[in-house]
């Protein structure tokens, strides 16, 4: 890798890694290196190995680019698109509240991202402000997928999820409640949130499981006293989106391709060269010596899902 770029700053730290920005030492691109520290036989690291799968198959104008993965002794180093504009959390903290084309443009890219996502049997489960990242030309891109999870086989039965991980504030009430849950519904409790958070810049609830699962019961009523009198059309569009996925019940919540309307032509998705959404399995192989070796992905608890194969590299440096 060093032969190839070079690190310019350290933008973000965190429990598993850090974060850098760098740039080719020919052409001068920037890119984002995220540093994954590990422990043990990597291939039996469900989190990690599904993150590069997610990363190398879901091609979409607003789903984070992947570029190329290096792997050594004691981390995985994943290069990345640059976000320029940072993440959602940050963003807001200087621009709300948000008005206009703005506000409008960006909650249509992040349900179209998730939407994509669904589509391809991915659940997210991390649908937070701080994994929505905005380019410089303010395009929403869908990032940090060391949670998801392919939860639809090849037969289009959805197997539920019975690990109970991710930001307490988003997470749906059957996660909070821990019992096994549709991971693809969680996901549109958790966008609910995520526009909540964009419509008025802070989430609904705080404080523990329990607090949250609690106030998540009030829901209805709370979102039916928020006076929207003074909303725009569009604040009013994101505020009917919100109240159609905060129901309690899973069943009850919209489908993100009910609120996008039609969405057929999916004109702003770019997939890899082979777009049969054929089903993927494997692993990473031959990781004994320098060569490049080729990822095929293995769904995580091999689940076998429609996800676009392409013939990106995995290096072992």
């Amino acid at each position: 890798m060093d032969d190839k770029y070079k690190i310019l700053e350290r933008i973000d730290e965190g429990s598993f890694g850090d974060i850098f920005t760098l740039q080719t030492l020919t052409g001068g691109r920037v890119f984002v290196l995220k540093q994954i520290s590990y422990k043990g036989n990597l291939l039996k690291n469900e989190y990690i190995i599904g993150e590069i799968e997610c990363l190398r198959n879901l091609k979409h104008d607003h789903i984070i680019k992947f570029e190329e993965v290096y792997v050594n002794s004691d981390s995985v180093n994943l290069i990345l698109e640059y976000a320029e504009n940072g993440n959602l959390e940050n963003y807001l903290r200087e621009r709300f509240p948000m008005k206009g084309i703005f506000l409008r443009r960006f909650s249509v890219q992040i349900l179209k991202a998730i939407e994509f996502c669904h589509s391809c049997g991915i659940a997210h489960r991390d649908l937070t402000p701080s994994n929505v990242l905005i380019t410089a030309d303010h395009v929403i891109k869908l990032a940090d997928f060391g949670l998801a999870v392919c939860v639809v086989t090849c037969k289009g039965e959805v197997v539920l999820c019975d690990d109970y991980i991710g930001n307490v504030p988003y997470l749906a009430p059957e996660v909070l409640q821990e019992v096994p849950y549709n991971a693809l519904m969680a996901d549109l409790w958790s966008t609910g949130i995520l526009l909540y958070y964009l419509l008025f810049g802070k989430v609904l609830f705080q404080g523990t499981s329990e607090d949250v699962l609690h106030n998540s019961k009030k829901v209805p009523k709370l979102l039916c006293s928020i006076d929207t009198g003074s909303f725009s059309r569009t604040e009013k569009n994101i505020f009917g989106h919100i109240q159609n996925l905060l129901k309690y019940l899973p069943k009850e919540r919209t489908p993100i391709t009910r609120l996008l309307g039609t969405v057929s032509d999916h004109s702003d998705i770019k997939m890899a060269s082979h777009q049969s959404r054929g089903h993927v399995c494997g692993m990473i192989q031959n990781m004994s010596d320098h060569s490049e070796t080729k990822l095929v992905t293995k769904p995580s608890r091999d689940l076998v899902c429609g996800m676009v194969s392409c013939d990106d590299t995995l290096r072992q440096v």
